[in-house]
């Protein structure tokens, strides 16, 4: 049994312990929306974070898709009879929220469209739960962790920096300097062995 494999297996065993019977499960829901949605799109957040490194709980579904695609996406969207909840604003990102059989699926908007290209580019192809995606690769998954630096944010960094050592500092650098974080990217180098 491969990485990813072992990875999907833990899972639909934690998604088991968090559903309920009146909401949809987050791979389903993931399933859902590959369903609905015709254009590229990026799955971010905690389905990427689990790609990349040990599993982690995740309630949710988190998109990204190109600037030009966004009316688009929340056209697919409304037309599946997924509710618009909120916008909110974070530093960097703009997060859209709707949700769906009592579920949420957040459509992160950064303001730079090169970002965005950069995170389309550098995806990754893993089939998980029978059906291919796109997930976030590493590097982008870390800057859009240093954008949003939550307590939640900074614990995802250290086990993604744990599980893998060949990380492109110069590439997170860059993109820290585009986007305005410069100061958070301090965080990756230093001394979490004792920390989460």
């Amino acid at each position: 049994m491969g990485f990813i494999d072992k990875v999907m297996r833990e899972l639909r065993q934690i998604e088991t312990v968090v559903a309920s019977s009146d909401k949809i499960s987050p791979s389903d829901l993931l399933h859902k929306v590959a369903e609905i949605v015709d254009i590229p799109f990026v799955v971010a957040g905690g389905f990427a974070r689990s790609i990349h490194a040990t599993p982690r709980a995740t309630g949710d579904v988190d998109v990204v898709v190109a600037s030009k695609d966004l009316a688009a996406l929340k056209s697919s969207f409304e037309k599946a009879e997924f509710k618009f909840k909120e916008t909110l604003e974070y530093q960097k990102p703009t997060i859209i929220k709707y949700e769906y059989r009592g579920r949420e699926v957040d459509i992160i908007d950064y303001s730079s469209p090169e970002f965005v290209d950069f995170i389309m580019e550098s995806c990754i192809k893993k089939t998980v739960f029978t059906r291919a995606y796109s997930f976030m690769g590493l590097e982008a998954l870390l800057v859009t962790k240093l954008c949003s630096f939550r307590f939640k944010d900074k614990a995802d960094i250290v086990d993604l920096l744990k599980a893998n050592k060949a990380v492109d500092l110069d590439t997170i650098k860059v993109w820290c300097i585009t986007l305005g974080i410069l100061d958070r990217f301090a965080f990756l180098s230093e001394d979490h062995k004792n920390e989460m």
